[in-house]
């Protein structure tokens, strides 16, 4: 089974050979790892094809972990700078195993948590995640077929096929809401998307040698994705963020000052409860929050009262560990938003690893010329979609 596991090979369940392996205990500590991320994170490992590699996994890392020695994951900064959510969950159970057994987990061994966990929301991938997509194709030789087959052969993890129509009058027939138009033929109308009341994405795409078109089929749909996230965090932009919860203040040199004021700031409003500050320290020394010019620290539980972020700003910069930072963006998250969680946390990141973004950021004193910061940028990121 070991061999089995580690050359990634799909074994069959057997609970009875997993216990003599890796004891009850364990299999109890791995159950209520399942059930605390789906609580928390709203991510489902239940899985059997999850659960049994990762138990091995996790009973090797403790005997590594208890005699000292680590494996090294040259991949760490990778997975932690690129998948940010999933390493989160991965910190979690870091910490608990640590506080568990008095043990120290580093950075490495995260890692290779969060690969787990990232391999099985990539087995998933269910509906609700995927871009709908629909195919404008004459019905010449079964083109309209043939083009579908190879989108769902190829991109079947990212894309929910909701059908293909003939003509461009016929979009109405669609039983689902669409994201995205794949079309053979030019569209002459303007189609509106019924989720967001905005024109709908349309992608050219040539019947023939679509393999060569794969990376415009790609970029639309991770654009479809961003632009998700980036409408999300407008539209939420008044219900997360507010003017008492912005701080511009020169005074503040490193991040035990600005952590105390943000945490401050959010006591007053009475969003927080007095260890919410204990809980963001508990995360932020598991493994530090900073991407490049920005810091997004945050509890290591969904315990706020209310869903807000408290924002620091800095021209100068502040000390964020090794990192000199020049945006904070403190979040604290109720469980009732955790749904939410996933799209706010990917978006902030991908907005503010824009250099352009983060200096004017830097440069901004109040909350009006942030507000405005923002709403530019998400303006800018659509029209470099449309463009």
């Amino acid at each position: 089974m070991l061999f089995k596991t580690n050359a990634n090979f799909s074994i069959e369940e057997s609970s009875k050979k997993l216990k003599e392996l890796v004891g009850d205990s364990i299999i109890e500590l791995i159950d209520k790892y399942v059930e605390d991320i789906n609580n928390i994170y709203m991510v489902d490992l239940s899985s059997k094809a999850f659960k049994t590699p990762f138990t091995l996994h996790l009973k090797n890392l403790l005997l590594r972990a208890q005699s000292g020695k680590y494996t090294s994951n040259p991949m760490a900064e990778i997975i932690k700078n690129n998948s940010p959510l999933i390493f989160d969950i991965a910190i979690y159970i870091s910490l608990d195993l640590a506080e568990r057994f008095n043990i120290k987990i580093n950075e490495d061994e995260t890692s290779f948590l969060a690969m787990h966990i990232g391999s099985e929301i990539e087995r998933q991938a269910d509906n609700k995640d995927k871009v709908p997509v629909a195919i404008l194709c004459p019905n010449y030789h079964n083109m309209a077929d043939q083009i579908m087959n190879s989108l769902m052969l190829n991109f079947g993890n990212q894309l929910n096929m909701v059908g293909s129509i003939h003509n461009e009058n016929d979009f109405c027939t669609l039983n689902n809401p669409v994201s995205i138009l794949f079309t053979t033929i030019p569209v002459t109308n303007t189609i509106i998307n019924t989720n967001t009341n905005e024109p709908l994405d349309i992608v050219s795409i040539s019947p023939l040698n679509l393999n060569s078109q794969f990376s415009i089929i790609q970029n639309a749909i991770l654009q479809s994705q961003e632009k998700y996230r980036d409408r999300k965090l407008k539209v939420k932009f008044n219900d997360f963020f507010e003017p008492d919860l912005f701080v511009a203040d020169s005074k503040l040199k490193n991040k035990k000052q600005v952590l105390a004021k943000l945490c401050d700031c959010l006591l007053v409003q009475n969003y927080v409860d007095t260890s919410f500050e204990e809980s963001v320290y508990k995360r932020e020394n598991a493994a530090g929050t900073a991407f490049g010019n920005v810091a997004i620290p945050h509890s290591v539980e969904m315990n706020a009262i209310k869903t807000s972020i408290a924002v620091a700003v800095s021209k100068e910069g502040f000390q964020w560990d090794s990192n000199i930072v020049h945006v904070v963006l403190l979040l604290a998250i109720n469980k009732a938003d955790r749904r939410s969680f996933r799209a706010l946390y990917e978006s902030l990141i991908s907005l503010f690893s824009e250099d352009k973004v983060i200096q004017e950021i830097r440069n901004c004193i109040s909350f009006d010329e942030f507000k405005s910061i923002i709403y530019t940028a998400l303006g800018e990121k659509e029209n470099d979609y449309e463009s």
